[in-house]
């Protein structure tokens, strides 16, 4: 799954469903270090901003741990 701009779906929400549905796969198990905020934004020309919503939500819903 890519990130589409033109969608109605804000792309920190696409990114949350992106990385959640990487995490069901199991393709990003536990324990596992998520890339890098700065790799997130690179990777799919984001702004950081966007890739921290996206993580927090995440870590709201508990699939991901945010350690500073």
């Amino acid at each position: 799954m890519s990130l589409d701009r033109n969608k109605s779906l804000a792309l920190h929400q696409q990114l949350r469903s992106l990385l959640a549905d990487q995490i069901a796969q199991n393709l990003l198990k536990p324990g596992m270090r998520l890339p890098s905020e700065r790799q997130i934004c690179e990777e799919h020309g984001l702004s950081r901003t966007t890739v921290r919503q996206a993580l927090h939500d995440l870590e709201r819903e508990g699939l991901v741990r945010i350690v500073p």
